[in-house]
């Protein structure tokens, strides 16, 4: 009925289980195998059909082993919650960290500082696990997490001087109801307390959600959240901006009061820790935005789109263009990272040959840190209209402080195909630039043809 194709819930059945549908995962609802008895009764349901569904879902079973053993145990799984896994969490969040703004090096934090953490995301773990953590909501993460630091404790247990951290949250979750709910606190109390402050870290974000209940609006960072992040700017202390979201949140009303970003995504029980190394320099953050960070909820076209023309001159429209917060691939370092000698295997290539690049990698800081090489690949004219770029190859590398280092990258020269209208996988006739960073090189490819399934 949702939908306004079956006058009512029975009838929608018969649809879908027709249709092909095999089984009904509604959690809170039970009509469904009612509806199936009555229809296969009526013969509105061929009982062919629901041997059919059967079937299918009895081989997945017996793929899975699940006759011989319908139940498991730890035993079975001698992996889980391990020592490897845990390492590789913590090593994920780390990882993926993303710096997006570090005005007059703002971070790293020294050791000794007066720091104040504010924020609904400073001493809670369920924006750091989100939505399947625990539970459907990740409404009972508190509950399970009490060993893994909030991004509050880490702070101040990497601190020289615990006492000198301070929390005053000035917005929390509700712990109950909609996602949304927030509770906004006296912000006299947390001006107060930045005012002694050395430095502000405000840790913004979304409380735990999935699906549905997820659902959203706006993408504007609440107006409690924007509220708190300009009250502690005006105590005239640096802002340190954390971000713990699984989706990018509108922040460009707040971000010029930020001297330094952190987008932390949703990492972990290890999160917090994370946070903590990343912003004292313990760790040097290599993370790189997997998407397009928007400034504005109606501009969310992804990378490779091709971009709307900036318009000029009497009644161009504001903000025409392509104009995001931060572009895709985008992150920064605490070292500083330059790229030269950008050399090809070749310059003409055919269908089924290699594309390798080398290039160097210069670490012309004193930190020590990781880079994530990033090739696109951007076509001049197609007979369908190319997208701007498309990244082709990428791999992280780590550098000594000062250290330098050539590297090879290699892709299919097949993967420069697009699908056609005829919806043929097309490798096709032209010149391409390859870009790594600020270097480019045109090469060609010397034929048009339809690949095959198997990309050949």
């Amino acid at each position: 009925p949702r939908h306004k194709i079956a006058s009512t819930q029975k009838e929608a059945v018969k649809i879908a289980i027709n249709a092909g549908i095999d089984m009904s995962m509604v959690p809170y609802n039970f009509d469904f195998p009612g509806y199936v008895v009555e229809l296969v009764s009526e013969g509105e349901i061929p009982m062919s059909r629901i041997d059919d569904a059967v079937s299918r879902i009895l081989k997945v079973k017996l793929l899975l082993g699940l006759f011989e053993n319908p139940t498991t145990t730890q035993e079975n799984y001698p992996d889980f919650a391990s020592e490897n896994f845990a390492s590789d969490a913590r090593r994920t969040a780390l990882e993926s960290i993303t710096l997006l703004k570090n005005d007059h090096n703002l971070l790293p934090l020294p050791y000794d500082a007066k720091i104040l953490v504010c924020g609904p995301a400073a001493n809670t773990m369920r924006p750091l696990l989100g939505g399947w953590s625990y539970s459907w909501q990740g409404n009972l993460v508190n509950e399970f997490t009490e060993k893994y630091p909030t991004i509050y404790e880490a702070i101040r247990d990497l601190a020289i001087n615990p006492a000198q951290v301070m929390l005053e949250e000035g917005v929390t979750y509700s712990d109950t109801g909609d996602y949304r709910n927030e509770i906004k606190q006296d912000l006299r109390s947390l001006l107060n307390k930045a005012r002694q402050a050395d430095y502000i870290v405000v840790c913004t974000g979304e409380n735990s959600y999935t699906e549905t209940p997820g659902n959203t609006t706006t993408l504007d960072l609440s107006e409690n959240q924007q509220e708190l992040i300009k009250t502690a700017a005006s105590s005239g202390k640096p802002v340190i901006l954390v971000l713990a979201q699984g989706r990018p949140r509108l922040i460009r009303e707040v971000e010029p009061l930020s001297g330094a970003i952190l987008n932390a995504y949703l990492p972990g029980s290890y999160g917090g820790e994370a946070v903590a190394r990343i912003l004292f320099g313990e760790t040097n953050p290599s993370g790189k935005l997997p998407y397009t960070y928007p400034k504005f909820a109606y501009s969310l076209e992804p990378y490779y789109h091709k971009p709307t023309e900036a318009l000029t001159g009497v009644g161009a429209p504001e903000g025409s263009g392509f104009d995001p917060q931060y572009e895709f691939g985008f992150g920064m370092s605490y070292a500083q990272f330059s790229f030269s000698d950008l050399k090809l295997n070749q310059t003409t290539y055919t269908s089924g040959e290699t594309l390798k690049v080398n290039i160097k990698i210069h670490n012309h800081s004193g930190k020590t840190g990781m880079e994530v090489v990033q090739v696109y690949v951007s076509d001049h004219f197609a007979s369908n209209t190319p997208p701007v770029k498309r990244l082709k190859a990428f791999t992280k590398i780590l550098l000594q402080a000062g250290e330098s280092r050539e590297l090879t990258l290699e892709f299919p020269v097949n993967d420069l195909a697009f699908v056609n209208q005829e919806n043929e996988t097309l490798l096709e006739k032209g010149e391409f630039t390859l870009i790594i960073d600020s270097l480019k090189q045109t090469i060609n490819v010397s034929e048009t043809k339809v690949l095959k399934m198997d990309g050949k």
